[in-house]
């Protein structure tokens, strides 16, 4: 008898086993004579097990593996297909029990920021195998699982349709792809969003999504935030203010980037690094700030991400392009070098952007345009932590757009801001009546901030000149105010 055959007359043989002998024969079943078909199998199994209870017992013993205590993942996929012969009431279920009963709320709230400003994000995940998720998509099974969710028909549809694999670039769509070559560390970036509620609940719906398919967040996953640099139009002195404010409170903003009680993730200072200390250097010395032209361009970038570690950038270049670099060679022959290294690697260009502020998706003209990334934060499964991050970075734009505009209110806060050597606590609550009117949403960072003030993890992240001390001792001087 063919092997196929032997197997066929197993499955079929299933169907004369009680429920109970069913899931007590596969607790030690031993697959080795059926290796090639052992999904097939447990498959059948599930569907001749007639107990729903016992049905979705049984699912959770065969299609949940554990590789060791770091690595474990869910067969999607072969859940979907071996409930697809239920009526949904049951696969709804079924499916609610493995997501430990959570749903989709729709929600109306909008956040506190500016409606004509554009903003995306790209949420990093791992233990979600990139090729099982794209397979949820094209089998439609992604459907089920989102109904099952209680997420609107309208809205699944809207994602489905609008999300594209592997292909970076698109700023309309949903894009889902690998972490560099890692299969289990899929990315979600979201098309260009406004703060409504449609825009707000997709970015919902599919972080909801990675997290019932038990996606993980761990020190190589991160939240990138994006903002379109088209909100200050051709005002490059708000983009002058926001890097004021920045130079300032890099710190603070390392420490309130994350939820209550998490410290920032290690790997931040490889691929957030700090850019306190180039900024600090650029506006002591007023140097220009103009995007007009390409030659500008590259100026700013390396004025304000590539200064200080211009030597490490290039370091796997010096052979093959002959770049010569010595410590003691002028602002001029550096950025000169900087320029030479940008024409000779321009498609590889990845260690630049690896700062806490990229700003090299920006375009040059007399409209800014393009986005500005911030890679601070740490990744969050939890929806309310994403949002409360846009907002943080959502007020700091508005806020540097005012400022150029010469709101007074905002001046004589920023004023305060400014004072040198004062206790951080004092620091940021001055940066965070800066940013927010509203009390609550203060209190949401001032919490943040309290939770991990005292952890060594954030020493890493100092570059630059102190702006805090222990004891209270404010100065604070109408000169500095002037981001030029």
């Amino acid at each position: 008898m063919s092997k196929k055959k032997t197997i066929q007359n197993f499955i079929k043989s299933l169907n004369c086993l009680s429920d109970q002998e069913i899931f007590d024969m596969f607790e030690n079943f031993a697959y080795s004579e059926y290796v090639e078909s052992a999904e097939e199998i447990d498959i059948q199994a599930v569907r001749c097990i007639k107990d729903i209870n016992l049905k979705i017992e049984f699912i959770k013993r065969e299609f949940f593996y554990e590789f060791d205590n770091k690595r474990s993942c869910w067969c999607w996929n072969h859940i979907i297909e071996s409930i697809s012969d239920l009526d949904n009431e049951s696969k709804t279920y079924i499916l609610n029990n493995l997501f430990l009963n959570q749903s989709f709320g729709e929600s109306t709230q909008l956040l506190n920021i500016p409606t004509n400003l554009k903003f995306g994000v790209e949420l990093e995940y791992f233990d979600v195998y990139y090729d099982d998720f794209c397979k949820l998509f094209k089998n439609n099974n992604i459907e089920t699982i989102m109904e099952a969710l209680g997420i609107p028909s309208d809205l699944i549809k809207q994602i489905k349709e609008n999300s594209i694999f592997e292909e970076k670039g698109s700023f309309n769509n949903w894009v889902f792809y690998k972490e560099t070559m890692n299969e289990r560390l899929p990315e979600a970036a979201s098309p260009i969003m406004i703060n409504t509620p449609n825009c707000l609940n997709q970015i919902k719906a599919v972080s909801l999504l990675f997290k019932v398919l038990y996606a993980k967040i761990n020190d190589f996953t991160a939240l990138h935030i994006n903002i379109g640099a088209d909100y200050f139009g051709d005002n490059t002195e708000a983009l002058k203010y926001l890097l004021l404010i920045w130079s300032e409170c890099e710190e603070l903003f390392y420490k309130i980037a994350n939820e209550e009680g998490k410290i920032i993730r290690k790997k931040a200072n490889v691929w957030a690094k700090p850019i306190k200390g180039n900024i600090q250097k650029t506006l002591k010395n007023k140097q220009k700030i103009s995007l007009e032209t390409e030659d500008d361009f590259t100026t700013f970038i390396y004025n304000v991400q590539v200064r200080d570690r211009l030597r490490e950038i290039i370091s796997k270049t010096f052979g093959r392009y002959n770049l010569e670099l010595s410590d003691s060679d002028s602002y001029k022959k550096c950025l000169a070098v900087f320029k030479q290294y940008q024409q000779y690697e321009k498609s590889q260009n990845t260690k630049v952007k690896h700062t806490s502020i990229n700003f090299n998706h920006m375009t040059w003209g007399k409209q800014l345009g393009g986005r500005m990334e911030f890679r601070i934060f740490n990744n969050s499964l939890d929806y309310e932590i994403i949002m409360q991050n846009i907002l943080l970075i959502g007020k700091l734009i508005e806020t540097s757009l005012l400022l150029a505009n010469n709101n007074e209110d905002k001046r004589q806060k920023l004023i305060e801001l400014l004072a040198v050597k004062i206790s951080e606590e004092k620091k940021l609550t001055l940066l965070l009546n800066l940013l927010f009117d509203n009390d609550n949403e203060k209190e949401i960072f001032k919490k943040r901030w309290s939770s991990v003030k005292s952890n060594p993890s954030y020493n890493t992240f100092y570059t630059g000149r102190r702006t805090f001390i222990k004891e209270k001792t404010i100065h604070p001087s109408k000169k500095q105010v002037h981001a030029s």
